[in-house]
């Protein structure tokens, strides 16, 4: 008996260091079920890429169409893309010229009174500006860029020259009455790319004569497409 009571201590000591061993264990192997990842951001990027046109050359501006509203009476001029002697005259690349002649009931013989016509001359031509621009966010493009001038009413004398002004580059475009070309043009969302319009009378068309029924005829009213393509059409 005394043996027994002599080995309760040691058996007390041993059942301490077991709930301690023990204890330690389980803390080892505490488990976590659940974690939280708390203010994850994600923002919106547009893999498409949306073309915008606008009048106020800033970028942040744009819509799918633009209603340039634009008129003029002007006289009759000529634009040439490459230059030469005209006449009297000579008209340097991308100029313009205009002329008289003496004969009433025809176009184009008896023609006096060569000139050369300035850009931006409103007697002889109707400007517009206009800006093309991507969507927020869109992607660049670098590839095409088709520009399609339709006549919607008027004469066949009626015609357009575009002047485009991408960075340092200036490109001519010689609208008459149709399809006009594809330019590759390096859009971004954060700038513009400037283009302007010059509708004019073309005074080499056989309908511009003093005796033509009515000069009320000689007019044109038009509609311009840019659209994004892959490749040059």
């Amino acid at each position: 008996m005394k043996k027994f009571r002599k080995l309760i201590p040691a058996l007390c000591m041993l059942l301490v260091s077991a709930l301690f061993v023990g204890t330690s264990t389980y803390a080892w192997f505490s488990m976590n079920k659940t974690v939280t990842a708390a203010n994850m951001q994600v923002k919106a990027k547009s893999n498409a890429t949306y073309l915008l046109i606008n009048k106020s050359g800033t970028a942040a501006d744009g819509s799918a169409t633009l209603d340039v509203n634009t008129n003029g009476t002007v006289y009759p001029s000529k634009y040439l893309s490459t230059g030469s002697e005209v006449g009297t005259i000579t008209v340097a690349n991308n100029g313009w010229y205009t002329a008289n002649n003496k004969n009433s009931n025809s176009a184009a013989d008896a023609v006096v009174n060569y000139k050369n016509v300035d850009w931006d001359d409103n007697d002889y031509m109707v400007k517009s500006t206009m800006y093309l621009t991507l969507s927020k966010d869109s992607e660049d493009w670098t590839k095409f860029v088709k520009v399609t001038a339709t006549k919607d009413s008027g004469d066949a004398s009626a015609s357009i020259v575009l002047k485009i002004t991408n960075g340092d580059n200036v490109t001519y475009l010689d609208g008459g009455n149709g399809y006009i070309d594809c330019q590759t043009l390096n859009l971004k969302n954060n700038n513009t790319i400037k283009v302007e319009v010059y509708a004019y009378i073309d005074g080499t068309s056989t309908n511009v004569y003093s005796d033509y029924e009515t000069i009320d005829n000689l007019t044109g009213k038009f509609t311009l497409t840019f659209d994004l393509v892959e490749t040059n059409v």
